[in-house]
């Protein structure tokens, strides 16, 4: 008699949720204005009132329905539902079955979104993994799916299985290099274009993880596609909207771009590059932004990987800081001078620019603009340690033949009695003067003596005494 009771009590419950699920399928309107029903079977889940499995089989008839409206019906109220939070979940043999149920449905255009929705909660929520299904669902998702032309919440929920995919172990991708590269290239396919900053933070992440993982085994030219991902958003231009209600910031994107973006030395020459191009932008927020990630490569990359780039990047930053009107980037301009000092292995090439540098200043002395590029350059050298004695070493000698040189074309002899004060000025200020030889003191004091016995107006005497007394006082 308990038995006829317990199994009336379920009766009637099963024809309750039915009723229930018929209601919401019978709704006019969107599969997606099933929030009453949502929330009531969720709850019922939740409560074990409701078991998943009868929840299924209560669905059977509408997820295999003939109807296309009753198939996208049916499959988005499950969804839905095991999407909600507390959800009790399968036994791991009915997750099995559920899985292979939602990969069948790949071929049926009209559920694909909720079958999406479906594996990305038994993946990512529920951790499920079967090494053979899983690579059946990747095979899915790149093969059959266009994930670039989806909806933003179908976008995200496919990034979220790749990420969860990437984080496996590698057999669950493949056992081969070639089988690596095609899952890199998926991975490219699947990321290009996308411009919701939701998705943008899983998309890095993606990103990060495959580049660690996998990017060794691709070709040059699939790492420039790979790059090329990532870096077309450097940098980041998001500005969050008040209330948006995405609850993500331009720093956070930022600080997840970057970190794509540094993942692997094999990324380390197109970072340099990138950044070399991005300092010379008319945006200062671009600059600066350049400026960030040269110091954030040379901490993440080893020095072979810097030195390879290390003129080219000295050189930019000299002509930046030269061409600014930006403090605050001349400044940055300085820093970063003198952590790529520190990051080398070396620093011959800041004696070759030395050279070079002096070089320009003094055929040019004469020209004020560019008198102001030399003491800009010079602040850029003096800015290191490293760099400051190599270049005293060269520039004094050569101001001073270029002085004694000069003759009587007094605006040249001006010109590189002002770029000589700067350097004494900027050698005293910066501590770098106690570090001289007494040679290049005697050449100083040589060059400021003689400015003195020929100086022709008030401004020769005071500078040239001024600078004298700095260095020799």
């Amino acid at each position: 008699m308990a038995e006829q009771e317990a199994a009336s009590v379920r009766g009637d419950a099963s024809s309750a949720w039915r009723k229930l699920i018929e209601s919401a399928m019978c709704m006019d309107g969107e599969a997606e204005d099933q929030t009453g029903a949502v929330e009531s079977l969720t709850e019922g889940l939740k409560s074990t009132a409701l078991g998943l499995v009868e929840l299924l089989q209560l669905m059977e008839d509408h997820l295999t329905s003939v109807n296309v409206t009753r198939r996208i019906k049916g499959f988005t109220l499950i969804a839905n539902v095991l999407q909600g939070e507390g959800i009790p979940k399968l036994e791991s043999q009915q997750i099995h079955a559920f899985v292979r149920f939602c990969l069948e449905k790949f071929g049926d255009e009209a559920v694909v979104r909720p079958a999406i929705q479906c594996l990305k909660v038994c993946i990512c929520d529920w951790e499920f993994y079967d090494k053979l299904l899983i690579k059946q669902i990747y095979d899915c998702l790149s093969q059959q799916v266009h994930i670039p032309s989806e909806l933003q919440s179908t976008r995200l929920r496919a990034l979220q299985i790749l990420r969860a995919i990437a984080n496996m172990e590698e057999e669950v991708v493949g056992n081969s290099p070639a089988e690596f590269r095609h899952f890199v290239m998926g991975v490219v396919q699947s990321v290009d274009a996308e411009r919701d900053p939701r998705n943008l933070m899983v998309a890095f992440d993606l990103l990060n993880v495959t580049s660690r993982k996998y990017l060794e085994y691709c070709s040059d030219t699939l790492i420039d596609e790979f790059f090329d991902v990532f870096s077309c958003y450097f940098p980041i231009s998001f500005k969050p909207s008040p209330n948006d209600g995405i609850g993500i910031t331009t720093e956070e994107l930022s600080r997840a771009l970057v970190k794509s973006m540094l993942s692997h030395t094999l990324l380390a020459s197109r970072v340099f590059i990138l950044c070399c191009d991005k300092l010379s932008s008319q945006e200062m927020d671009v600059t600066q932004a350049a400026i960030e990630l040269l110091n954030n490569a040379f901490e993440a990359f080893p020095s072979q990987f810097i030195d390879v780039h290390a003129v080219q990047v000295f050189k930019t930053l000299v002509v930046i800081s030269a061409a600014s009107k930006s403090q605050s980037i001349v400044d940055g301009c300085l820093r970063t001078v003198d952590t790529l000092c520190r990051s080398c292995t070396s620093s011959e090439f800041v004696v070759a620019e030395a050279r070079s540098i002096s070089s320009m200043g003094i055929k040019a002395a004469k020209e004020a603009e560019q008198r102001r590029r030399f003491r800009c350059c010079l602040q850029v050298c003096l800015s290191s340690d490293v760099c400051a004695k190599s270049f005293a070493e060269h520039v004094i000698p050569e101001l001073n033949d270029g002085f004694l040189s000069s003759g009587e074309v007094a605006n040249a002899r001006q010109g590189i009695l002002d770029m000589s004060i700067e350097l004494s000025r900027t050698l005293k200020q910066s501590g770098h003067d106690a570090s001289l030889e007494q040679h290049h003191l005697n050449l100083l004091s040589e060059m400021f003596s003689t400015a003195l016995v020929i100086g022709q107006d008030s401004l020769q005497h005071s500078s040239g005494a001024a600078a004298l007394a700095l260095i020799v006082g």
